[in-house]
């Protein structure tokens, strides 16, 4: 499992802290009266380390900011009561997005707002060395994902699921508002299926993950993945379709009608999450995510004609 969280530099945060003498405090209920007058940080932060501790949570963070290449700010640790920790990054940037602070620290991730990108890749083989280096390609794709995510404040985790238990538990995790699955997939006029264990070269063992194991209720869902939307079974099985407050839910389902080549859809997905990234609508951004640099598959057609859109086409990343 590798989350995004200790990629925009929590830890060093604290490391750099430590090594050019700055005071690292264990922030708990016995201490915040004392210790909370002598951090300078902004009072945002020392509400939120407020909160934190009146949850029953401890807080590790340095007294001052530190600067790190363009970026300055305070990096800190929260855990829970049971050891769970979190890693926050807060204060300001200059200017570049790659460092870009989480919106809402943990009061983000305390209203649950976390991004689930399943990975379920290798293909046939699982010696093949093509196969695996095509899996290194989609996980770049993947991280490149989360850390635009987690720049709009969500808490992004990869995960790979090479078998039918693992993914269904991790799209069913209440807290995730965001879905991305990039793997196997197939369908017929039934329905369609991720396939996160396909049969290996042909000759079976494969594990299938249809609709019905499906109890989710998300924001946004994107599953690249060959007949993904052949039907709309996973339309519903994530909750895009319901109703909310008397009105259609703010999401968006993308899914791929047909068979599909992964990388090129894998490039077409990056595209689009940039561009919702930009502030664009869910339709703007496929619209404009460009696929024309890129090598072409003529046996897969134009990937924009078998994309299938449902629900709110003006949804954002918010």
């Amino acid at each position: 499992m590798l989350t995004g969280l200790e990629s925009i530099s929590t830890v060093k945060a604290l490391q750099i802290a430590n090594k050019t003498g700055v005071l690292i405090y264990k922030i708990s209920s016995t201490n915040i009266n004392s210790v909370l007058p002598l951090l300078n940080v902004s009072q945002e932060v020392k509400n939120e380390i407020q909160n934190a501790i009146n949850a029953g949570k401890e807080v590790t963070i340095s007294r001052d900011k530190v600067q790190f290449n363009s970026w300055s700010g305070v990096g800190y640790i929260v855990r829970d009561f049971d050891g769970a920790g979190a890693y926050m990054i807060s204060s300001g940037t200059a200017g570049t997005d790659t460092t870009q602070p989480v919106s809402g620290c943990i009061l983000g991730l305390l209203s649950g707002r976390t991004a689930a990108l399943a990975e379920g890749k290798p293909a046939n083989s699982w010696l093949s060395k093509e196969d695996m280096e095509l899996y290194d390609k989609d996980l770049e794709f993947m991280i490149d994902i989360g850390n635009m995510l987690l720049g709009k404040g969500y808490i992004p985790k990869v995960e790979k699921t090479f078998t039918r238990q693992q993914l269904i538990e991790f799209a069913n995790n209440k807290k995730n508002w965001i879905f991305y699955y990039s793997g196997h997939g197939g369908g017929n006029t039934a329905e369609s299926y991720m396939a996160p264990l396909p049969p290996v070269l042909g000759v079976g063992g494969g594990e299938f993950v249809d609709p019905p194991d499906v109890h989710a209720d998300m924001h946004i869902v994107f599953l690249n993945s060959c007949d993904s939307a052949s039907s709309l079974g996973f339309v519903n099985a994530f909750g895009i379709d319901q109703k909310y407050q008397e009105g259609t839910r703010d999401e968006i389902f993308l899914g791929w009608r047909d068979t599909v080549n992964w990388e090129e859809t894998s490039r077409f997905g990056l595209e689009w999450w940039k561009n919702m990234y930009a502030g664009m609508t869910a339709e703007e951004a496929v619209l404009s995510a460009d696929l024309s640099t890129e090598a072409v598959y003529e046996d897969y057609g134009d990937l924009k004609s078998v994309l299938v859109r449902q629900g709110n086409l003006n949804a954002k990343l918010y």
